[in-house]
């Protein structure tokens, strides 16, 4: 296997939790509130990609997310890739904290700022019911709920591939 199919991999891995969270956040439509994980899907892959495969990865994980919603184009990717080049960059908080109280963390913060990007591109505020802080509360939890189980796929999956964690650099 090539090491630059890592991106491929993770996103293989990641692809069920996007749908699931796709499908969740159809659900829970009639109360103005969408589920957002893609944030959450980084936490993991950060730990053994490269930082071009990293955003690669990143970009893909938030075109997935967007292709439903409406966002403006390439915000959800945007914001994954800038929250992936954190991440990649300080590899330490992932490996030292409990990874699934920082992926929580930045899934919450992903989701805040592409809140605050669809409030911009369409000029209306209430673009998500209004509830910035309700939908960072259900980013957090989201993020912290499936990171242990859908990081352990995306690590099992990686590390039969062959990618080792990588050093701080």
């Amino acid at each position: 296997m090539t090491p630059s199919l890592g991106w491929l991999i993770a996103l293989g891995a990641a692809a069920p939790w996007i749908l699931a969270a796709d499908l969740l956040s159809d659900s829970l439509a009639p109360w103005g509130l969408a589920v957002f994980v893609p944030g959450a899907l980084l936490a993991t892959p950060a730990l053994r990609l490269g930082t071009g495969q990293a955003l690669l990865l990143a970009a893909c994980l938030g075109f997935a997310h967007e292709a439903r919603r409406p966002i403006p184009d390439g915000a959800a990717a945007f914001v994954l890739m800038l929250a992936m080049l954190v991440a990649v960059n300080w590899r330490g908080p992932l490996r030292r904290r409990r990874r699934a109280w920082v992926a929580g963390w930045m899934n919450a913060a992903c989701a805040t700022l592409v809140s605050v990007a669809t409030g911009f591109g369409q000029g209306d505020w209430t673009a998500w019911g209004g509830s910035v802080p309700l939908h960072a509360l259900v980013a957090f939890a989201a993020g912290a709920a499936l990171q242990p189980v859908a990081g352990a796929m995306q690590d099992h999956f990686l590390s039969r591939a062959g990618f080792p964690v990588l050093r701080e650099p």
